[in-house]
């Protein structure tokens, strides 16, 4: 008996919830637009039902990793750096800003062999780093230059490049919003173009070189998002 009632209480409740929102409908038709008004009915009553069907039940849309942009924001950001800074790498004359990025190869080489990447790396005690590295067509990692100087291990294009810039992230204070992310990073190479790579925690993408584990690039287990 008391399923009863509280079924029929359910019920209830759900239709003066569909009254409320055939009421905000009418108030929206007399003061807007018909096909808006519709729209606006349709889209309030479909989600009382989904509620109803428990299809959003105890949903965390930040359980979703498409509800984090943050990552992808702060990529867009890191790409936006150091293309300025190539860009000024090859400025006319002697009026050259600072930071820039150059390549022995130069901006002739357009089949993306000369470029450079970071990323922000989570680590298994929940820290974050950051990683660097480059190249230059037909000169590897030995023909890309920081400020005129050799890129040597390229933690120059953190420090001296993306910390010094003006959008407020740095290697010290970058973090992974996305849980289930274990890397994010961009390339951008010498004719300028930038892709977003980012890799899960199931399925890292890491190589070892050197001792460390770091960022595989080139792996095919990583999603790649052009940003322009």
């Amino acid at each position: 008996m008391s399923n009863r009632r509280q079924k029929g209480q359910d019920l209830i409740e759900y239709a003066l919830l569909l009254a409320l929102v055939v009421a905000v409908g009418i108030y929206v038709y007399v003061h807007g637009g018909l096909t808006d008004s519709l729209k606006q009915i349709y889209g309030s009553a479909s989600s009382v039902v989904d509620i109803i069907n428990g299809e959003h039940g105890g949903e965390d849309p930040g359980d979703n990793p498409s509800e984090h942009p943050e990552d992808q924001h702060t990529g867009k950001v890191l790409a936006d750096s150091l293309k300025e800074a190539i860009a000024n790498g090859y400025t006319d004359g002697d009026s050259k800003k600072f930071p820039y990025i150059s390549f022995f190869g130069g901006l002739s080489d357009q089949n993306g062999d000369s470029w450079v990447e970071v990323a922000v790396v989570r680590n298994p005690d929940g820290t974050f780093s950051v990683y660097n590295n480059g190249n230059s067509s037909g000169y590897g990692a030995r023909g890309v230059f920081i400020n005129n100087k050799r890129a040597g291990d390229f933690s120059g294009l953190w420090s001296q490049v993306i910390n010094q810039g003006s959008s407020g992230i740095n290697s010290g204070n970058v973090t992974i919003a996305d849980d289930s992310t274990a890397w994010y990073g961009v390339r951008v190479r010498a004719d300028g173009q930038a892709t977003y790579y980012s890799a899960t925690i199931d399925n890292p993408s890491t190589i070892t070189k050197n001792g460390k584990t770091i960022p595989d690039f080139n792996s095919s287990d990583v999603t790649k998002t052009p940003l322009y």
